[in-house]
């Protein structure tokens, strides 16, 4: 158990959990100089990511929103999702 710490790895990428760590969102997107951001959830935690949705975009990052997988992911989850977002290529 955490206890209310956070950890953050920093291998290969960078990847941050802890009690309170998604308001530190907007601030990694800021520090990456991202222009778009995928946002992978599901349907009942996008009411406590609307704040966050809005601070990006009022920053003129691009948001698209993912709630296609329900369970745990199969390969052929992850394929069909890289597949639909291609188009709006959240790495550009």
């Amino acid at each position: 158990m955490m206890n209310n710490q956070a950890i953050s790895i920093h291998f290969p990428g960078k990847l941050i959990f802890g009690n309170g760590k998604l308001t530190q969102l907007v601030e990694e997107v800021e520090l990456l100089k991202a222009k778009k951001v995928l946002i992978i959830t599901i349907d009942p935690l996008l009411p406590k990511l609307q704040e966050i949705i809005s601070q990006l975009k009022e920053r003129s990052v691009k948001v698209a929103i993912d709630t296609s997988i329900i369970q745990e992911p199969y390969f052929s989850d992850f394929e069909k999702l890289v597949s639909n977002i291609e188009e709006f290529n959240p790495t550009s």
